[in-house]
């Protein structure tokens, strides 16, 4: 299932024990940020992790610019489309503005 928010595309992959892999295309150059702390939404934090091997592109994208990387994240959701928008709709949000803070850097404790 290929799908797209705010210019990232990506794909849902099922996987065992009713999880969800979604799988999104981002420039290369700039996955090693994207990565480098969670995404939180829908009330949950989402690990990134950029996939390796074949160039790092998703494996079933045959048509995958080289100057892209695929960055997953591996969760359950009951609507795991509406859950990849809102990780997607972040991660467009990160591209804009590099500078936003995290959500570990605006939450403070006392």
């Amino acid at each position: 299932m290929a799908e797209s928010t705010d210019n990232i595309p990506y794909t849902i992959r099922p996987l065992p024990e009713g999880l969800s892999r979604a799988l999104f295309k981002v420039p290369s150059h700039l996955a090693e940020f994207l990565v480098s702390s969670p995404v939180t939404c829908r009330g949950a934090s989402f690990d990134l992790h950029i996939l390796c091997g074949e160039n790092s592109a998703d494996p079933h994208d045959k048509n995958e610019s080289t100057d892209m990387t695929s960055i997953y994240t591996d969760f359950h959701s009951p609507k795991p489309s509406q859950t990849a928008d809102a990780i997607a709709i972040r991660l467009a949000a990160r591209l804009r503005d590099p500078n936003l803070p995290s959500a570990s850097d605006t939450c403070i404790i006392t």
